[in-house]
């Protein structure tokens, strides 16, 4: 069914992207130097296969039993890529990266224990993305349910998900993490909680060998301009 609350936002994404890729082949293909006017089209259909799942959800949708069914579901497969993110840690999982034209190969990588957990089969940060999605998706749905064994299940499990976030290493992600968990408990009335989580939060991060490094590398002093002559450094920034 086309009859949602965001189809109208959606088409209106598409047809802008349409705009552009016909912008780009008819205009700018002789101006950009190595455009391929068949990739330009297949990263634009790529929008188009992602988002008209939601279409498919949203029609599958009926009743109440469909959703805890699409709960387990979900949970289920976080609970998956977690198992196999701490696997590629700490017990040797391969890892499938796509980073780099020689990476895209599809040969199995084994990552050091000391290397950023990646996502397999997909972008370098893209397992950060989706924990960010998920954590506070699952955040939200502790308050939900009302059995406190299930309560405490689905917060081990976003717990988990928590740290895997951090074995990701991605300074960027983890500051959205922190908007979107302070955000979903504005959300769910939990006001109370947002300082504790974010102190928590920041103060597990410094125990977390990868993250704790990157994220003292965001702000750091640099000699930028060195002598010619001598080789001593004469500005910093």
């Amino acid at each position: 069914s086309l009859s949602t609350p965001l189809t109208i936002p959606i088409l209106v994404y598409w047809l802008v992207g349409a705009v552009s890729l016909a912008f780009a082949v008819l205009f700018l293909r002789t101006q950009i130097p190595n455009f391929f006017p068949g990739l330009a089209a297949l990263h634009f259909f790529r929008r188009i296969e992602y988002m008209i799942l939601f279409f498919v959800a949203f029609s599958a949708v009926k009743n109440l039993s469909v959703v805890r069914r699409y709960l387990f579901f979900v949970i289920l497969t976080f609970i998956g890529v977690c198992l196999y993110g701490f696997g590629q840690k700490f017990l040797g999982f391969p890892a499938f990266l796509t980073m780099n034209e020689e990476f895209a190969k599809g040969l199995p990588l084994y990552l050091p224990s000391t290397a950023r957990m990646t996502s397999t089969f997909a972008g370098h940060y893209d397992l950060a993305a989706y924990l960010v999605l998920m954590i506070r998706f699952l955040g939200s749905l502790i308050f939900g349910f009302r059995n406190w064994i299930v309560k405490i299940f689905v917060l081990g499990v976003t717990f988990a998900g928590f740290i895997l976030l951090l074995f990701t290493a991605s300074r960027v992600s983890f500051a959205v993490y922190l908007l979107a968990v302070s955000f979903m408990l504005l959300l769910q009335k939990k006001k109370l909680l947002i300082i504790p989580v974010i102190l928590a939060s920041v103060y597990l991060a410094n125990y977390v060998t990868g993250s704790s490094e990157r994220f003292a590398k965001t702000f750091r002093v640099r000699q930028v301009v060195y002598d010619s002559k001598t080789g001593l450094p004469i500005a910093t920034v």
